[in-house]
């Protein structure tokens, strides 16, 4: 205990406090007269003196004066702290010390700093995380998993104050599955990449998906920092570059190799290869490394590739052409697993179709198939912006059965589409995710896009919110949109752009029968493809997962159909599965995910729809996984589905060597906590000892009710008060 002083708590308002003492000096005053005329001054002041104590007890207790002293917690307080140390860790990149040295350096000022009653848990993290002192996990793979590592500081919290991590950000950017709710401190550790040299493969550009027996291109871009440096740049000039391939879990075999030279600082290779078998393949660029670079860690880079048997038709028609026509045709052309046909009105009644092999091209030379049957060739179907007068009554109907019998429908905004086409009136109205008849010509202007938290898992916008965090200044915007009106029930958006007035629906979805529609508010998306910013990355990305969103690619049976939403396989991740079955009565189902330590069953929640459901998965470390459904009728297996999920980074460890401050600090917002750099040690330091000093307790204790002694002290002044009046016969 310590700080003792004194304070007082009146319990009169302050003009009571100043009435009251003048009320009793009064009363004594004029109880002191009284006396005095009857027994005299000289006997009359033992009496006015018992009085004056009692009423100035009385006074003490309304002002009720306390003892304030300062609490000291004996409690020993702790510091979690998680150190990187994967192979990243071990590159000395500032050319004296590695980053594992350094951060232990960052440990020990940090140690130096904590208030007195403080210890610290240490804890190490790679691909795994383990106790420090204790060995690394046998048989461990390379790789950061930050998700892996706050996950364990959140099963530790209960110990912990606070936690301090350290780490250059791995290779991905961190997608924790939980967060500590203790106080969260980043330490990133890096230098600035501008003084390297180094070799590295920035980007490796495979399709996530394509099918069997077609020829698909491998395409890498090539970085050396330091090309500048005549002694480094002759090392540069002919680096062999490998393509390699191997099943998930197999052994890698090599493909073929090609030469790149990189004294200009930059190049690009490009491999043709193709898939024979339906699996998943993991494919991984290596590019030689050169004299006293500085690591070669990232002289490789792997990706996946789904090999599939068919690849999903998609139909793009229009009675009016649009500029979107040739960035579409671009980028789902370019996808292995999708084929791109295009059929537009040329004048008149004449008709072009633009399409690959194996599309029935004769029942697309007079437009729009008339028949629903002939229409579901294609997996999804892309309308143009044209007005409603020009469809015929038959187009209308055939679309509209098209999609409620399972087809996927994407709308393309425009001058003349929803609201400004005239489809308000038309039989086409209920296919589109908001009500029209309150909108009209197209909204000029750069509107910021963005995507919404709530629609980041949706299959197909997964992995564009990220993308957009990582732009680093780039802004991507709509230099047009059409206004949507209110949603209509059921449906839901998945992106938004950014007006004077607020935020408004860019991209919306509805399910509609057993199909699902999504409507772009915008004539002016193509204009993000082109060049290789995040904007054309977006646009690949956006158009190639939405057409297979709206496609509804599916496996499964004749009673289950499952479709991956999101589809997030790596260490401390999740992804979510859509199953549909196609007869529910009677049906339940039963799913369970299992790894080598066993099975665990999952919980399936209900669609908004009939027979539709969903069941949420989350691994908690990498390998291989199991994923089986059950359908069962009667208590018996009616039908059953079983997947292999290989769950790993999908970056190799190393592969990206600068320090992703950038997104560190992301995720300390994002938990409420604090990030630094290397050079802002005596912040970091002032962070986290802040955040472990203990909070100041008081306790006040009562001088009047604390004990028996002032209670003794008003019956003793009473007493005294009696016995005087006793002697002077005034009792």
């Amino acid at each position: 205990m310590m700080g003792l002083a004194l304070i007082w708590r009146p319990a009169l308002p302050a003009a009571g406090l100043a009435l009251a003492p003048l009320l009793l000096a009064a009363m004594l005053y004029w109880q002191w007269r009284r006396w005095r005329r009857r027994l005299g001054a000289r006997r009359a002041w033992p009496l006015a003196a018992a009085r004056s104590v009692t009423v100035a007890l009385l006074v003490l207790a309304m002002l009720d004066p306390a003892c304030r002293r300062e609490l000291q917690d004996t409690a020993r307080q702790r510091l979690l702290v998680l150190v990187d140390r994967s192979d990243s860790m071990r590159v000395a990149d500032d050319g004296v010390a590695t980053r594992e040295a350094r951060a232990e350096a960052l440990v020990g000022l940090v140690r130096q700093a904590l208030p007195p009653g403080v210890e610290m848990a240490r804890w190490s993290f790679a691909a795994e995380t383990w106790p420090e002192g204790a060995p690394a996990p046998a048989g461990a793979a390379p790789g950061t998993d930050i998700g892996g590592a706050l996950l364990a500081a959140a099963e530790q919290e209960a110990q912990a104050a606070a936690v301090l991590l350290l780490t250059d950000g791995g290779d991905e950017p961190p997608q924790p599955l939980r967060l500590p709710r203790a106080p969260l401190v980043l330490a990133a550790i890096g230098s600035d990449p501008a003084g390297w040299r180094d070799v590295s493969v920035t980007e490796l550009r495979v399709p996530s998906a394509v099918e069997c027996g077609v020829t698909f291109p491998v395409e890498a871009d090539l970085l050396a920092r330091g090309h500048a440096d005549a002694s480094f740049r002759a090392g540069l000039e002919n680096l062999e570059v490998a393509l390699a391939r191997a099943r998930a879990g197999g052994n890698w075999e090599q493909l073929a190799s090609s030469r790149a030279d990189l004294r200009q600082g930059r190049a690009q290779v490009r491999f043709e290869t193709r898939c024979d078998e339906p699996a998943v393949w993991r494919y991984r660029l290596t590019v030689a490394g050169a004299p006293a670079e500085l690591s070669p860690l990232n002289n490789r880079r792997a990706a996946t590739v789904e090999a599939r048997r068919e690849a999903l038709d998609v139909l793009y028609f229009s009675r009016r052409l649009g500029a979107d026509l040739k960035r579409l045709r671009q980028t789902l052309s370019g996808d292995q697993a999708l084929t791109f046909t295009a059929l537009y009105r040329t004048g008149g009644e004449r008709y072009t179709v633009q399409a690959g092999e194996g599309v029935d091209v004769a029942s697309l030379r007079q437009g729009l198939p008339a028949d629903a049957a002939a229409l579901r060739q294609f997996e999804c179907l892309i309308l143009g912006s044209f007005p409603s007068q020009l469809w015929t009554a038959g187009e209308m109907r055939t679309v509209l059965q098209y999609v409620e019998a399972g087809g996927g429908l994407i709308w393309l905004g425009g001058e003349e589409s929803f609201d400004a086409g005239g489809y308000e009136a038309s039989a086409l109205a209920p296919l589109i995710p908001w009500r029209l008849g309150g909108g009209g010509a197209l909204q000029r202007g750069d509107h910021p896009v963005t995507v919404p938290l709530a629609a980041a898992d949706d299959p197909a916008v997964a992995g564009l919110r990220e993308l957009l965090a990582q732009s680093e200044g780039e802004t991507l915007t709509v230099a047009a949109m059409n206004l949507p009106g209110a949603l209509a029930p059921g449906a839901r958006v998945l992106l938004e752009a950014e007006r004077p007035q607020g935020r408004a629906p860019l991209l919306v979805t509805q399910a509609y029968g057993r199909g699902r529609v999504y409507a772009l508010a915008s004539n002016t998306s193509w204009q993000w493809a082109g060049g290789h910013g995040v904007a054309d990355t977006f646009y690949r990305r956006l158009w190639r997962q939405m057409t297979r969103a709206a496609a509804g690619a599916s496996a499964g049976g004749r009673l289950l159909q499952v479709t991956w939403e999101g589809n997030a396989l790596r260490p401390a991740g999740r992804t979510t599965a859509a199953v549909r079955v196609t007869e529910p009565e009677g049906v339940s189902l039963r799913a369970t995910l299992a790894d080598g330590g066993g099975s665990t069953a999952l919980p399936l929640e209900r669609g908004d729809e009939t027979g539709l459901w969903r069941v949420a998965l989350s691994f908690r470390g990498r390998g291989d996984y199991t994923f089986r459904l059950e359908a069962l009728r009667g208590g018996e297996v009616a039908e059953s589905y079983e997947k292999l999920l290989p769950v790993a980074p999908p970056a190799e460890e190393g592969t990206r060597l600068e320090c992703r401050a950038s997104d560190l600090k992301r995720l300390a917002e994002r938990a409420g906590g604090a990030c630094f750099e290397e050079a802002e040690a005596e912040g970091l330091i002032a962070a986290v000892t802040e955040r472990m000093r203990r909070p100041r307790r008081f306790e006040q204790v009562s001088l009047i009710s604390r004990g028996p002694w002032f209670a003794l002290a008003v019956l003793l002044a009473l007493l005294a008060e009696w016995m005087l009046r006793r002697r002077r016969q005034l009792v």
